[in-house]
């Protein structure tokens, strides 16, 4: 089963890494308006400006923004879209966490750290093929071997998710979690997700039965 993706684009000529600088991290909002970071000083380089005009925000930094920090943009509501410079080579944990309008995120094809390959709309770690971020839009490609914990945490309007993967592996519950529950003995337990999961024809009944994507109740 399959699904087509509508992707806004922020990058010059409508091709993702043309032209962004490496001091520059880019941004679309659902009320054009700037992003306001949940932590400036995980970055690498310090922020001189912050704007938005013409449809787009850029964050402009004083050298090569080389890392994005834990949750450096978690609980922006209206972030739409993020496109990553190629110098960044570290990225940390729940940085999309409650972000959940976030439709579009790609790293810059030159980035050697990690890709956004095939318009996914997710960041991989390249060297381990490994997602460790996702969004609204993203569409898991073939070739992935892992997904992080929290890769979805709080993208609570996910609606749709695509895997392209033949053969699931197994992932944690909370990768897809936008809630959980902890009893009185100290054990969490995951709801299971709304959304609808989309896999390649005949392996719905892996993902039915692999732990992690069997937490999605429709797969189709």
């Amino acid at each position: 089963a399959d699904r087509i993706v509508a992707l806004p684009d922020i990058r010059s000529g409508g091709q993702q890494g043309s032209g962004q600088p490496n001091d520059e991290i880019w941004s679309t909002s659902t009320d054009n308006q700037i992003v306001t970071l949940y932590d400036v000083n995980g970055f690498g380089a310090t922020m001189v400006s912050n704007t938005y005009a013409d449809g787009k925000g850029v964050m402009k930094f004083d050298s090569p923004v080389t890392s994005i920090g834990d949750m450096a943009f978690a609980g922006y509501s209206t972030l739409l879209s993020l496109a990553i410079p190629a110098s960044v080579d570290t990225i940390g944990a729940y940085v999309f966490r409650g972000s959940s309008n976030l439709a579009s995120i790609g790293v810059d094809p030159d980035n050697t750290a990690y890709d956004s390959r095939n318009d996914c709309n997710a960041i991989i770690e390249s060297a381990t093929n490994k997602l460790i971020a996702g969004c609204n839009n993203t569409v898991i490609p073939y070739g992935v071997t892992s997904i992080g914990d929290y890769a979805f945490f709080y993208c609570n309007n996910l609606s749709s998710v695509v895997s392209k993967i033949q053969s699931p592996f197994t992932i944690s519950e909370n990768v897809f979690a936008s809630s959980w529950e902890t009893t009185q003995n100290g054990v969490t337990t995951w709801p299971k997700s709304s959304a609808t999961l989309y896999v390649p024809n005949d392996s719905k009944a892996s993902y039915e039965t692999t732990k992690g994507w069997n937490m999605f109740a429709d797969i189709i």
